[in-house]
C-alpha cells in the first residue's frame, strides 16, 4: 500500500490495532482499493497529489476506505442475508469528481 496505512484500515473497520491475524489480508485489500481508485479516476494518484498541494484529496481516501470495508465485510460475491440499496454518497460519488476524461 502506498496511500493507505494499516492503522487507517483498522480504524475504519473497528479492528484493534493489536490484532494482527488478518494484517496480510487487510494490506491486500488496501492494495486493491488503491488500484481500483486509480483505474476509476483514470489518473495516477501521485499526479492528483501533485496537483493538490502534496495531499491526496479526502474524498479519494474515504473512497478507498469504503472499498476496503466493503471487500472486508462482503468476502463473497453473493449475500443471501440482506437486501441492500445504493447509498447516496457511495464510492462512485466520491471518486467521480477526480475522474480524468482526457486519457
Amino acid at each position: 500500500m502506498k496511500y493507505l496505512t494499516l492503522k487507517q484500515i483498522k480504524d475504519q473497520l473497528n479492528i484493534d490495532q493489536n490484532f494482527v491475524d488478518e494484517d496480510d489480508f487487510l494490506n491486500q485489500l488496501g492494495d486493491v482499493a488503491e488500484e481500483v481508485v486509480e483505474l476509476h479516476v483514470n489518473s495516477n494518484l501521485d499526479d492528483i497529489i501533485a496537483d493538490n498541494k502534496g495531499v491526496l484529496p479526502k474524498p479519494l481516501m474515504q473512497a478507498m476506505l469504503l472499498m476496503v470495508g466493503n471487500l472486508y465485510n462482503n468476502r463473497e460475491v453473493v449475500s443471501f442475508s440482506t437486501k441492500t440499496l445504493a447509498i447516496p454518497y457511495n464510492f462512485e460519488y466520491l471518486v467521480d469528481f477526480y475522474k480524468n476524461y482526457n486519457n
